[in-house]
């Protein structure tokens, strides 16, 4: 019996080893690094983990940052490559944050950290604003207030990232686009609501309305209706339809608009056209339900 707990014991051990570290590919590869390897750290104060870039010919070099345990033991989020002017590395580490003891004001979610890594005369150096830009915390910080990180997700980062390097400091129309479709996916209402409220403007100042960009405006329209904003967005695709007065599907959002703010009789107006515009295109079948219904002012 001794014998066969001793053998388990030797088969078991590279499942145990395995589960203490973690890989990940990097495509395209980091100046030779075609993947990196992290390892947990075991300390006083809980455990952590140790990054290590790996690739052909046993090269390796040692993150010179560590995911260490601080509040709570931290977690291993992604690591990737961006290509851009130059190549760069992203590590996302994350932690727990419970502060719930201060009642109205408890804390609690999770604080996001980036190390932003590029190579600069075969050294290994970290860009402490792009590491900056991309860290943050997500969660509430009060009873009715919570913080958002934006650039949590692997395709967001990168446009961010790229979009710095390049000199922007504010997010782009697509980028906004991107971050509110993604939280719209992820059926977080309140985060669409708290990123456009702030930003709309800014970015209609940044890059004002076009027929080219006329689609993004629309679709951000769209999230803000979906978020129960209806008064900024009947203004937004308003604006829209003064550039696109004929996008088919810009008539039915602005009639949807009108319906949230009680004005069927503008409505069923809006709706009439959209239903003219899909039939003359062959789409009869497409036309929501709601639209046949409410164009003709029914109410319930």
């Amino acid at each position: 019996m001794k014998s066969i707990g001793l053998s388990l014991l030797w088969a078991l051990l590279p499942l145990l080893a395995q589960a203490e570290t973690r890989q990940f590919q990097l495509t395209p590869s980091f100046k030779g690094a075609t993947q990196v390897q992290f390892e947990r750290l075991a300390s006083d104060t809980g455990m952590g983990w140790q990054g290590q870039l790996q690739g052909a010919e046993g090269f390796t070099e040692a993150l010179p940052d560590k995911c260490l345990p601080e509040q709570g033991n931290p977690e291993v989020v992604d690591a990737y490559t961006v290509d851009s002017t130059k190549p760069y590395l992203v590590v996302l580490c994350r932690w727990p944050v419970d502060h719930s003891g201060f009642d109205t004001y408890a804390i609690k979610g999770w604080e996001y950290r980036a190390f932003v890594y590029t190579w600069i005369a075969d050294a290994l150096v970290k860009d402490e604003a792009a590491s900056q830009v991309l860290s943050g915390y997500e969660g509430n910080m009060a009873i009715y207030w919570i913080n958002y990180h934006w650039y949590i997700s692997r395709p967001l980062a990168t446009q961010k990232l790229k979009e710095r390097v390049q000199g922007r400091e504010r997010d782009s129309l697509k980028l906004a686009r991107r971050i509110v479709l993604e939280r719209l996916k992820a059926k977080d209402t309140e985060a669409v609501s708290s990123y456009l409220s702030l930003r709309v403007a800014q970015l209609l100042h940044d890059e004002p309305l076009t027929v080219s960009n006329a689609p993004l405006y629309n679709d951000l329209g769209y999230a803000l209706q979906e978020a129960s904003w209806q008064a900024s967005a009947y203004e937004l695709f308003s604006k829209v339809e003064r550039v696109v007065p004929e996008r088919v599907v810009l008539k039915l959002n602005i009639a949807d608009a009108l319906w949230g703010l009680y004005k069927p009789s503008q409505a069923a107006g809006y709706y009439t056209a959209y239903i003219a515009a899909m039939q003359a295109a062959g789409k009869e079948r497409l036309i929501p339900a709601r639209a046949m219904e409410r164009s003709r002012g029914n109410t319930r």
